[in-house]
């Protein structure tokens, strides 16, 4: 069965099927020594410290830049769901999820993650090409994945099987961003095709996630990290971390929406 999920290198997090009463106590969690996703992770604990510290910092800043525009995004979403809806997860793992988690502590809503590796211990383990559930959900959450499924027509024609009437689906795709999670990385899509795609849901908002400017600086990053390169990156992480503000205001000065890191969507059944 085809992968429908990034690797599991993205990290791991189980959400439990009960509702999480408001305000209550956060469960005690395990803190990684690093990013999850970060390639110098492995065996840090042989490192010597100053190559430890610079590890934990690189893989902070890489993330700072190529997910500037995601995570802003996803918080503002994970709060505006109401209190006792019922959320599903489509791949589970990563900050994402954890993020997902946090925002149903404080705002008392149940979320199921699904996902077809059984490794990252989902609530549900299934393709979500073809998976039917018991009761409609609220909302969907598919956050970076949709590239990373065969076939994405049927995805999302599942998709809106699973959210109630008038439920909302909250999404992100990237776009000008380098292959990853090799070899499932299957697809990029514009504007254009989003809207294709999601066709026969309404409300249908589609925005890009950074100017053109602040896209190059994520390729920037993103190829010194993939290539594991660390003296390139020690050099391209903080001078693209500087760079940022002055390549947002660029993006502004001279708006162009043909080239960005990727796409946010809110859609309503």
């Amino acid at each position: 069965m085809p992968r429908t999920t990034p690797h599991p290198r993205r990290g791991r997090s189980r959400v439990s099927r009960q509702t999480i009463p408001r305000g209550g106590p956060p469960p005690r969690r395990a803190i990684p020594a690093a990013p999850a996703d970060y390639p110098l992770a492995v065996g840090l604990p042989a490192m010597p410290g100053p190559a430890r510290t610079i590890a934990r910092w690189l893989g902070r800043g890489s993330k700072r830049v190529s997910r500037a525009g995601l995570y802003p995004f996803l918080d503002a979403e994970f709060e505006r769901i109401p209190e006792r809806s019922r959320v599903l997860s489509v791949g589970a793992g990563g900050e994402v999820n954890q993020r997902l988690l946090a925002a149903a502590r404080r705002r008392g809503f149940t979320v199921t993650q699904l996902d077809i590796d059984p490794e990252l211990e989902p609530d549900v383990v299934a393709d979500i090409t073809t998976w039917q559930a018991p009761a409609p959900f609220d909302v969907v959450v598919i956050s970076e994945v949709l590239e990373h499924v065969p076939d994405p027509p049927a995805v999302v024609a599942n998709l809106l099987q699973l959210l109630r009437p008038g439920g909302r689906l909250v999404a992100t795709v990237p776009f000008i961003f380098p292959i990853h999670d090799e070899p499932h990385d299957y697809y990029r899509y514009t504007r254009h095709g989003l809207a294709h795609l999601l066709r026969d849901f309404r409300d249908v908002t589609i925005r890009a996630r950074s100017t053109w400017p602040e896209a190059f600086g994520v390729l920037a990053v993103r190829v010194a990290h993939e290539r594991s390169r660390r003296a390139l990156e020690v050099v391209v992480v903080p001078a693209v971390l500087a760079a940022m503000p002055l390549l947002r205001l660029a993006g502004r000065l001279l708006p162009s929406e043909i080239i960005t890191s990727g796409y946010t969507i809110v859609a309503t059944r």
